[in-house]
């Protein structure tokens, strides 16, 4: 239409704003250009009007009709002149449609985007499409003389406008005019400038202003008047305090509609008024403050918290404290545990019930160490002063005080030693004694009683006895019958058992003739070696028992031994030299002889190297007469990614680059004549 431009489009119905009227008797210019997010409407070359539009164009069966406006319920004809029309499939700027305005468009059928052009000459499409040819209806004829065809592109001037804008009292507003080439602000009242379209205004009260802008282009100048309602905001001074450490303060803000306070920790409520706060450190307090007309106000409140000697309500500094008294602590005033971690990993636990555990978080003991620990610079020890390790589950045992005679068993339990007699005898019952530095005597010392074993310091081995000769210093002797009296003798090796606590079945002839069935006599490296006279050697018998036996062979055996040794030696080498020469031979052979190399097997080897990050190789080896071999590549989910063929036989290679897969793990098989080979993995990093 010759004032405005309208469509329908998936999102409704759009038009834009009206301008001036035209003046009839009159050639205008008018173009309609929408691009999916504005409509524009132009005449004469100008941009008249213009709104924002979103949306597909809705497409139906209605004719495309130029001067009529075909609608069931109303029908509009155009009473005038149309020189031409075109229709574009392009969103055409404001320079496009100024190039060709008044001047028929040349070139029709290779303009880019254009779909319809009439010059009413005739019906044709002159753009070239047949099937946009046009039909003549109702009175309308072509060929006619436009009595009025001088056309001048001349702009209309728009009406004077008036506009009501709110601000708030504590905040700036932007002003913006129509666009013009010159501009004149009055009263100059709360403006940052009066000769510029966009000034800025920060007038506190209601006021009212004249813009007068002159468009040179079109010779129009307007008086437009932009009217300023002020509203006053929320007015806040909130003072700043002090607190001491773990004391709370309330801050009152002025009355308005929403509160919004930051940071959201330590304090009660957010979006009141009258919230309380305890910061445990000097912390900035900001309110925002919204009054029922919108108007935002912000204030901030400085709360400075002090370390006032509040004892263990006080939080404590890692660089030192000050006013600590004795009822300051760390730790926890309920039933928790206190822990304690470095880089975010528990070290130690001090469990509500008292319990202290290092690198364990359930001590079982009132002190429980998992790991190794060190003692270190010990102090001279006094009588009973000690510090034992016990058990195997590592709990620390202490010595009675006043104990002087006592032993720590096997299972982590002290032990009284029998007084009298010069000492006492441990006894010994599935307990594992170790004792160090410390004289043990099983049984009584051979100057008193022989050696026998009473019945309290007995160790039983089905009834027969076991002592040390106190004598003979670190000599033991198995043997002996319980409680019955025997001298004590002077034992020649360091173990002896008597034949009454092991069973000897071989006798023997000696120097000095012995009844045990296992005797090592005067083994030391500080003995001087004796000639063997008996040709005897250390063995076992039937029984398991240690004997001493004659020579195993003898001296005949021995040498027909040595010489079927020498005749085997010489066979060999014999049949060593044989083969020597006709390896010697075998290679001349093969040096005048041509070799020729076939592959018995299909070959798929592994790539390498594998995982690869840039390339990796894959070796392969054919036999000879195959119809067609392949190396496939699959994904783990089984799809092929790409398929090799092999077309030579014998060995060969293929590379793959890095570039053509991404990282992860694939498999690749060789097939042969349709025959599955051999399938391998391969990784990429």
């Amino acid at each position: 239409r010759p004032n405005s431009a309208e469509i329908t489009t998936t999102n409704g119905y759009f038009i834009t704003p009206p301008i001036c009227n035209i003046e009839l008797n009159k050639t205008y210019h008018v173009a309609m250009v929408y691009d999916g997010i504005s409509l524009r409407f132009y005449r004469n070359g100008f941009l008249m009007s213009q709104i924002a539009a979103t949306g597909t164009l809705i497409q139906n069966n209605f004719d495309t009709r130029i001067g009529y406006y075909d609608l069931q319920a109303f029908n509009t004809q155009f009473i005038g002149y149309i020189n031409q029309v075109r229709i574009w499939q392009i969103a055409r700027n404001q320079a496009d449609i100024n190039t060709f305005m008044g001047t028929p468009l040349p070139n029709p059928m290779t303009q880019n985007g254009l779909l319809g052009y009439y010059s009413f000459d005739n019906l044709l499409n002159k753009q070239g499409n047949t099937a946009f040819n046009g039909t003549l209806n109702g009175v309308a004829t072509i060929n006619s003389t436009n009595p009025n065809c001088t056309f001048l592109a001349d702009f209309c001037c728009s009406p004077n406008t008036t506009s009501q804008l709110n601000k708030c009292s504590n905040t700036n507003l932007n002003l913006t005019s129509r666009v013009g080439t010159s501009y004149s602000w009055s009263p100059s009242t709360g403006l940052s400038a009066t000769n510029i379209q966009n000034p800025v205004c920060n007038a506190t009260s209601n006021i009212s202003y004249t813009v007068t802008v002159f468009n040179a282009t079109s010779n129009c100048t307007n008086n437009d008047i932009v009217n300023i309602s002020v509203n006053q905001a929320v007015i806040s001074n909130i003072k700043d305090t002090t607190i001491c450490n773990r004391d709370s303060v309330r801050l009152i803000a002025p009355p308005g509609h929403i509160y919004s306070w930051s940071p959201s920790t330590y304090i009660s409520n957010t979006t009141i008024n009258n919230p309380l706060v305890w910061p445990p450190v000097t912390t900035n307090y900001i309110v925002t403050i919204t009054n029922s007309l919108g108007c935002i106000t912000k204030d901030t409140v400085l709360v400075t918290v002090n370390d006032c000697g509040c004892e263990d309500s006080c939080n404590w500094s890692l660089t030192g404290n000050t006013f600590v008294k004795p009822t300051n602590f760390i730790g926890s005033k309920n039933n928790a545990d206190f822990k304690v971690r470095t880089n975010n990993t528990q070290r130690m636990v001090v469990t509500s019930a008292g319990a202290i555990g290092i690198n364990t978080g359930t001590p079982l003991k009132l002190l429980d160490v998992n790991g190794e620990a060190a003692v270190r610079t010990l102090p001279a020890a006094a009588v009973n002063d000690k510090l034992v390790f016990a058990n195997t589950s590592g709990e620390l045992k202490s010595l009675t005080p006043g104990a002087m005679n006592q032993y720590l068993s096997g299972n982590g339990t002290w032990q009284n030693l029998p007084t009298g007699g010069g000492g006492g005898t441990v006894t010994a019952a599935n307990q594992g004694v170790t004792l160090e530095g410390t004289t043990v005597q099983l049984g009584d010392k051979c100057t008193n009683g022989g050696g026998a074993f009473k019945s309290d310091r007995e160790v039983n081995m089905e009834n027969f006895n076991l002592y040390f000769n106190s004598a003979n210093t670190g000599k033991v002797r198995i043997g002996n019958n319980i409680g019955k009296e025997r001298s004590c003798p002077d034992l020649q090796s360091r173990l002896e058992l008597d034949t009454r606590g092991l069973k000897a079945v071989n006798d023997y002839v000696s120097p000095q003739p012995s009844l045990s069935g296992l005797r090592f006599t005067d083994l030391t490296a500080y003995n001087p070696t004796v000639e063997n006279k008996y040709r005897g050697v250390l063995s076992l018998d039937e029984d398991g028992d240690v004997i001493w036996v004659n020579t195993c062979c003898n001296e005949l055996a021995k040498d027909d031994q040595i010489t079927s040794i020498l005749e085997r030696l010489d066979k060999l080498e014999k049949e060593l030299k044989t083969v020597k020469n006709e390896n010697t031979a075998l290679k001349s052979k093969l040096n005048q002889t041509e070799v020729v190399l076939d592959y018995k097997q299909n070959i798929l080897e592994q790539n390498i190297p594998n995982p690869f990050a840039e390339t990796t190789t894959i070796v392969y080896s054919i036999i000879n007469n195959f119809s067609k071999a392949v190396i496939v590549f699959n994904a783990t989910n089984g799809q092929v990614i790409k398929s090799v063929q092999l077309n030579n036989a014998g060995k060969g290679q293929i590379n793959i680059s890095a570039s053509l897969v991404a990282k992860g793990i694939y498999s690749y098989s060789l097939i042969v004549d349709g025959k599955l080979i051999e399938t391998k993995k391969m990784i990429k990093e």
